[in-house]
């Protein structure tokens, strides 16, 4: 299975990653050749706004000021997000908002440093002094074929649109794994009410309670309506060695 940096369902412009970045900065994130046919229908598109309630530990990652991917928090000093949001940001140029559902809203937390898992798409954040709020819990097995679950961020809800102002969802099913793309080990999911669109990356997955994976990129050459997330568990032992979260 062949996997293109979230964007290449966009057009034929550039490729871009589910990050809420320019075309011009994302470009540096092309790893794969346009899709086989660009006349793909954007897709967290439809869906609808989220319950924070059920997801407190939803966060965004901004760089230099402006919003560029949706993350989690995992505990009072660790954020999880996809690599490919941080990758050419240094860490002090990295900032969260957390303790909200408003994009402009909450707690805005610093970053001390940045962890990239070498093996996928997957990226923790350190932050500089212990956020006290709700942290997710992180599941440590593969969900199996027509498992429904949940999907959030704060991407565009149409081609040219400004990130969400709202922290949005939408019903997914998994549809099985991949190891073979760009994002890394990965759990493949398909639309259900709506489907991860740019600014989602980074963005959870989430499975009977628990954050599987973190939004990555979009299948090309098979269904366009299949993103991938990259895995938290292929990344589960990487994820507590680095910050002392478990991970079952």
């Amino acid at each position: 299975m062949k996997l293109a940096p979230l964007a290449a369902v966009i057009g034929t412009a550039a490729m871009l990653s589910l990050t809420g970045m320019s075309s011009a900065t994302a470009a540096t994130h092309e790893a794969a050749p346009l899709a086989k046919s660009t006349s793909v229908s954007p897709r967290i598109i439809d869906g609808s706004n989220a319950d924070f309630a059920k997801v407190p530990f939803a966060a965004r990652e901004f760089v230099n000021g402006s919003f560029n991917c949706s993350a989690s928090l995992i505990s009072p000093t660790w954020v999880i997000l996809a690599k490919h949001c941080v990758e050419g940001n240094s860490a002090s140029s990295i900032s969260f908002k957390v303790g909200s559902a408003d994009l402009n809203g909450g707690t805005a937390v610093k970053v001390k440093r940045v962890a990239q898992w070498s093996q996928g798409d997957v990226a923790l954040a350190e932050l500089t002094a212990p956020y006290q709020g709700s942290y997710a819990t992180l599941g440590g097995s593969t969900p199996s074929q027509g498992t429904p679950g949940d999907i959030y961020g704060w991407g565009r809800t149409a081609p040219g649109a400004p990130a969400a102002a709202k922290l949005k969802t939408a019903s997914v099913t998994i549809a099985g794994t991949d190891d073979q793309g760009w994002s890394g080990p990965s759990i493949v999911e398909t639309r259900g009410s709506g489907q991860a669109y740019k600014g989602d990356s980074g963005g959870p997955l989430i499975v009977n309670g628990k954050l599987v994976g973190v939004c990555s990129g979009t299948n090309s050459y098979n269904d366009p309506n299949d993103v991938e997330y990259a895995s938290v568990p292929a990344s589960a032992d990487w994820i507590t060695s680095t910050t002392g979260v478990a991970v079952n």
